[in-house]
């Protein structure tokens, strides 16, 4: 799998300190083995009728946003 995420975060604190910002990865439990793991990015979404009761679904990419790169399924 690529570091271009680990790379991101890197060059925004190290080179842009002002912008306050670094790209979050979630890290998700695994119900049925138990494993507790870094994700794939996440694309943040929101809901949009606070009306209904339904939550929001959450999106995992399925290649990284920067490089193309596949990730592991």
């Amino acid at each position: 799998m690529c570091d271009c995420i680990e790379m991101t975060n890197k060059d925004l604190k190290e080179n842009h300190p002002e912008f306050n910002t670094r790209v979050h990865v979630p890290i998700v439990f695994n119900f049925k083995d138990g494993v507790c793991k870094e994700s794939k990015a996440m694309i943040v979404t929101e809901k949009l009728d606070d009306k209904k009761r339904i939550k929001p679904i959450k999106l995992f990419a399925s290649y990284c946003p920067f490089c193309g790169e596949k990730y592991e399924d």
